[in-house]
């Protein structure tokens, strides 16, 4: 039976700095074991939360729980991961009295269960469907808060139960996705760089080296294995990013530009688009990189800023948000009160950007590399079937308003500050 390489090592490593599940690994009869003897401890006060398809991808374990105590939601349509919808699992959890939640699904339930179990104050097991997310074990969940992509502070699990032949059993859409989010730790691995050498902000290179090593290992496992191979060593990378956030204190080693992309669009397009989180941010990556690459050009070939900087349009940037963008308007706002964009840091970080050209050129171009293999290794893989058709309408809107949505500097924020940004959009095809 296949183990896992990668989150053992990663786990030692940081052992001192934050704490972390057990993961345990084995045939879903030897989980159902584990869970009976669980509930054993509790005196049968386990709460369980499926759907009808991960129930059914793991029989063995909800037969291992009381009946009476569940929540099993149907398989469709697919679960928004809502605030509400997570606080009535803590109050059925609160109000039968257990004392600990046993979760079987992927990223939005696993999200719903964190929160529900931090609000609970109980005990959770996660035991993952698919290698489809790096939620397991990981310290926020993504909810939808108020109609946007929110992260708030959730209960990492206190075990993370993995079987090899579940997470193999899964749906490839579902192990494309998660495979597809690990090209984001790739873009993440430039932009945290970036903004340290640009802005000064601090910077892991510990996390984001393992999650981007991680990433790396599970894409190449695609290319050489298939998609069979990848998916317990995806499961293996997903879990590395999730601890790596766990102890930074951040996603900024999991997710840059393209997730910002993608969680627009998972609210604004909802109605006309359902797609799993991880492909949208494949459909995301893929525009991001050829933006980038196109960044990358310019800051390769010595292209100078351009005078004035855009001042203009920062300064009324409130006013030339769109009707259909007034919905995330507040988001905006929140995000930016924390940009500092003015004569003296635009001079600033123009200054840094010309001093370590020649590190962000290589940095860029090793990264890119990288995320263009992966993106070819998941085409490879059939990916390009199944990722969704985002309308050119929004994602101009993504490739615009990127660095208002999210206050995460990254290479659209250097093209902005450098003056390139009118360039850029009409190399995208971007039209007001």
């Amino acid at each position: 039976m296949e183990n896992l390489r990668l989150y053992p090592r990663y786990r030692h490593i940081t052992r001192r700095e934050a704490s972390a599940p057990r993961i345990v690994t084995g045939t879903p009869d030897d989980l159902a074991r584990r869970v009976r003897d669980l509930a054993r401890e509790a005196d049968g006060a386990v709460w369980l939360v499926a759907d009808a398809n991960t129930a059914a991808a793991a029989p063995e374990i909800v037969d291992a729980l009381p009946a009476a105590r569940a929540t099993i939601l149907p398989g469709t349509p697919t679960v928004v991961p809502e605030i509400e919808l997570a606080e009535g699992f803590a109050r059925s959890v609160t109000e039968s009295d257990s004392r600990i939640l046993v979760v079987i699904g992927g990223g939005s339930l696993t999200d719903l269960a964190k929160y529900a179990a931090r609000v609970a104050d109980v005990g959770l097991i996660s035991v993952p469907s698919a290698a489809s997310v790096d939620a397991y074990n990981s310290a926020r969940s993504a909810l939808r808060i108020d109609g946007y992509h929110r992260t708030p502070d959730a209960r990492v699990p206190d075990a993370v139960l993995a079987s090899p032949q579940i997470i193999e059993a899964a749906p490839a859409e579902l192990t494309l996705a998660g495979i597809g989010d690990l090209v984001a730790k790739i873009i993440a691995r430039l932009d945290w760089e970036l903004g340290a050498l640009v802005t000064g902000e601090p910077f892991s290179l510990r996390e984001t080296d393992w999650s981007a090593r991680a990433a790396r290992h599970a894409l190449a496992r695609l290319r050489h294995g298939g998609l069979d191979a990848a998916a317990f060593p995806a499961l293996d990378a997903l879990l590395v990013t999730g601890r790596a956030m766990r102890v930074g204190g951040s996603s900024r080693s999991a997710a840059s530009s393209e997730h910002t992309i993608a969680h627009l669009w998972e609210v604004a397009i909802a109605d006309e688009v359902e797609s799993l989180h991880g492909l949208l941010v494949v459909r995301a990556a893929q525009y991001v990189v050829r933006a980038y690459e196109w960044i990358l050009e310019r800051l390769a070939s010595g292209t100078a800023a351009s005078e004035p900087w855009p001042r203009q349009e920062e300064a009324g940037w409130q006013e030339r948000v769109p009707a259909d963008m007034q919905p995330f308007l507040g988001k905006m706002r929140e995000e930016s009160a924390g940009r500092v964009v003015n004569d003296v840091s635009v001079a600033e970080r123009r200054g840094r950007i010309d001093q370590n050209r020649g590190a962000i050129v290589e940095l860029a171009r090793r990264t890119l590399s990288d995320a263009g293999r992966g993106l070819a290794a998941l085409d490879a893989a059939g990916i390009a079937s199944i990722l969704p058709q985002v309308p050119d309408h929004w994602v101009g809107r993504g490739l615009q308003w990127v660095k208002y949505l999210r206050n995460r500097y990254s290479m659209f924020d250097l093209a902005f500050e450098m003056g390139w940004e009118p360039e850029l959009l009409a190399h995208m095809g971007v039209s007001e």
